[in-house]
């Protein structure tokens, strides 16, 4: 399974900080809102779950930048702006955490 790269990331991956009824806050890859209103969390190992709306209490994108590429690197990059979440899923990708309970995957419904 892929890991979705901060420094990196693709065009359709939008990271945000989902606030999770009963669970808390959930640092995601990607969190987008479906038609049917439901919403789409994409977790830092490239695990998926969906939301109903009753589960979730707030979502917050987390600021994006995009820079150019260098001379090996013909097209522009996205990644995370904010020091402290680029850190967290740098972390994260390298497949250990140092807060567990942080890092604990949000679980879908049926």
């Amino acid at each position: 399974m892929q890991h979705p790269d901060p420094e990196n990331l693709r065009q359709s991956e939008s990271p945000a900080m989902v606030e999770v009824v009963d669970q808390g806050g959930v640092f995601a890859a990607d969190a987008t809102v479906q038609d049917n209103g439901w919403l789409r969390v994409k977790h830092w190992d490239g695990s998926v779950v969906y939301l109903p709306p009753r589960r979730v209490d707030a979502f917050r994108r987390i600021r994006v930048e995009r820079r150019d590429g260098g001379p090996d690197e013909p097209h522009s990059v996205r990644y995370i702006a904010e020091d402290d979440y680029l850190s967290v899923a740098k972390e994260w990708t390298a497949d250990h955490t140092t807060d567990a309970q942080a890092a604990e995957p949000v679980v879908g419904d049926d």
